[in-house]
């Protein structure tokens, strides 16, 4: 059994004490993965489509504090400027609700995603109607003391109809990845 695996069921057994903690990034990615980003600052960004499992993930360290960024990237309305292909991000404070709308060429994009937040660093997100209805991930916020935030930001659905393979993967990992630059230079800039 994975660390992973062994604290999630200490945290069922333990009942709810554990339940607004996140998982360790170190325990969601491979080794190799966790210390190129630890100490390169390298930006991991992976995507898959296996059988009907669509599933992708991004990690990254930015050289703030888990507080500021985690507010920062949770300011859902600043995403027009920092997604790429997105041309509108409207929030909606009640319903935690985000509508994206975008795209490039005849590839538009339209979702809405519910927000929840799960803990003080874990938010839980689902797109509950339009494209990729029912795509669920969430993104974790682990603190590195003076080393700054490590942000895990992950996702998956499983479904029939996917575009091309390598465009859901490769085109993926590059809009993720770009996204992943931007995010980290604008939570760095800001005071």
């Amino acid at each position: 059994m994975t660390l992973g695996w062994i604290s999630f069921i200490f945290a069922l057994a333990c009942g709810s004490a554990f339940a607004d903690e996140p998982p360790r990034v170190e325990t969601l990615v491979k080794r190799s993965i966790y210390q190129r980003v630890l100490n390169d600052r390298e930006i991991e960004v992976n995507a898959k489509l296996v059988d009907r499992k669509y599933s992708y993930f991004s990690v990254m360290r930015v050289n703030r504090g888990v507080q500021h960024t985690r507010n920062v990237l949770t300011d859902y309305r600043i995403y027009a400027k920092l997604v790429p292909y997105i041309d509108q991000a409207e929030f909606e404070e009640g319903t935690q609700t985000l509508t994206l709308k975008g795209g490039i060429w005849k590839f538009m994009l339209s979702s809405r995603i519910r927000f929840e937040e799960r803990g003080k660093n874990w938010i839980h997100y689902r797109v509950i109607s339009g494209h990729f209805s029912g795509l669920e991930g969430n993104f974790y916020f682990e603190s590195l003391s003076d080393k700054g935030t490590l942000v895990y930001f992950e996702g998956s659905q499983i479904g029939d109809r996917w575009p091309p393979q390598f465009v859901i993967e490769r085109g993926a990992e590059i809009v993720f990845g770009f996204t992943a630059r931007r995010m980290r230079n604008y939570v760095e800039s800001k005071n």
